[in-house]
This record gives C-alpha cells, structure tokens and sequence, in this order.
C-alpha cells in the first residue's frame, strides 16, 4: 500500500502541500489480523509518516468479523459491507478515499 501511494504512481499528488484528508478503508478486515495491529502496534501510522507532506490518513476498518476497538474506525458489519459503509458515507468519493483488501474472503476459522 506504502509504494502504490508513494513511487507506484496510483496517485497524483498536487505539488504544494494540500492538507487534505486520505480515507484508507481496509475492507474485510479481522479482528485477529488487521484490526489487532490497528490497536496494538503503529504499524499503520508509518502511512501518516509516509504521507505527512501530502495529506492526513485517516484508517476504516470494515468487515464482518471485528471487535469493537476505541476510536470508532472499526466497524462491523454484516455482507455486503462494502455496500452498507459507503451508502452510509456519501463524503467518500474516489478524489480522497482509497481501499485495500488483504487476503479478503479467507476469513478466521480458527
């Protein structure tokens, strides 16, 4: 994700300095996996480092097998999540938001 917002070129950064907002939304996201770094590491906070001349990131853990975790970036929902956020959210439109899956449909079984 790092190198498609930075040297892969999947955005086009305005040269000055817009101080805008960048919604990353991880869909499918797990409570074990991508939600757990979330609360426990800065793990993701290394974008807001990356990105500090660019923009602000905001992070949106979707799926449906997530954990309340405070600060209300973790939302649980039941499928089609994607649907269901973004209906919710009209604000996020393709100019300031970006989404990523990992390993989406595998699930936890364990």
């Amino acid at each position: 994700l790092a190198w498609l917002l930075t040297a892969g070129g999947a955005v086009r950064w305005p040269k000055s300095r817009t101080g805008g907002r960048l919604h990353v939304i991880v869909l499918g996201a797990t409570a074990r996996a991508e939600a757990r770094i979330w609360a426990e590491t800065e793990y993701w906070q290394e974008l807001n480092h990356l990105l500090a001349g660019h923009c602000e990131v905001q992070f949106d853990f979707v799926g449906p097998e997530l954990d309340p975790v405070p600060g209300g970036r973790v939302h649980c929902l039941t499928p089609p999540c994607a649907t269901q956020f973004f209906e919710a959210r009209p604000e996020l439109i393709a100019e300031n938001t970006i989404c990523a899956v990992f390993n989406g449909g595998v699930g936890n079984f364990v």
